[in-house]
């Protein structure tokens, strides 16, 4: 695997880590994403719009399986 890939990789890791200490502490769909856009840095292969829907999807999907949906 090129040193790139491994790069971006590590970077998609830290940014789902940061993701899961952050989605339970936010009320709300847009709260999360106005939290997590301040780690967008760290999917640097995501546009805004797919960012956003990336985001989204997954606090919904926190949300539903935590029966919160």
């Amino acid at each position: 695997m090129g040193k790139m890939k491994e790069h971006v990789m590590r970077l998609e890791e830290h940014f789902w880590h940061l993701a899961a200490q952050t989605v339970s502490g936010c009320e709300n769909v847009e709260d999360y994403l106005s939290e997590m856009s301040e780690y967008k840095q760290f999917m640097p292969l995501l546009d805004d719009d797919e960012f956003t829907e990336l985001v989204v999807d997954s606090f919904n999907h926190y949300w539903e399986e935590k029966g919160h949906a």
